[in-house]
């Protein structure tokens, strides 16, 4: 599988890029950061080439949400999916209504991350949900129960079996 994975920060696209690597070796992350060098790469390689784009609509040249259709009016047929540290019900709808593939708040858990990446890339829309499975997940959604030192074990199963992740 062939990701572009757009995103300003350096430290989370390394460490989502070794995550990746660590989980599905197979896998081929290219990063940019920027609008313009993700244009760029997909120019390059067509649009056919990566299997999914995971992109930030906050970088510097982003205009938000204008960027992303931008790209997709270029390339209508481009899988992207929004990767965000905000995920406020708004913006996931606005994003999913400009034609994005799957809204991915930064706080999701690096198995369910991936599992979605894999999803979207298969032609599937992908919004996290909330444990009670009625409401669009927060980005602010708390990490803490994720840490099995400091949560209870049922929660964390709770967790495990409703993001679908194996132990």
């Amino acid at each position: 599988m062939n990701i572009l994975l757009a995103d300003d920060h350096i430290l989370f696209r390394d460490a989502l890029t070794q995550f990746i690597y660590i989980t599905k070796p197979n896998w081929l992350v290219t990063q940019v950061s920027s609008k313009a060098e993700t244009l760029e790469k997909i120019r390059k390689n067509s649009s056919h080439y990566y299997d999914t784009v995971l992109m930030d609509v906050r970088m510097p040249d982003m205009d938000g949400l204008n960027g992303l259709e931008h790209i997709l009016g270029e390339f209508p047929d481009l899988k992207i999916a929004i990767i965000s540290n905000i995920a406020r019900e708004i913006q996931v709808r606005a994003a999913m209504n400009c034609g994005a593939t799957a809204y991915l708040p930064k706080t999701l858990p690096g198995k369910t991350l991936v599992a979605a990446i894999h999803l979207v890339a298969n032609g599937e829309k992908f919004v996290p949900i909330d444990e009670c499975g009625t409401n669009i997940m927060p980005s602010f959604y708390d990490d803490a129960i994720h840490e099995q030192d400091n949560a209870d074990k049922n929660t964390i199963s709770k967790l495990h079996k409703y993001y679908g992740i194996k132990h």
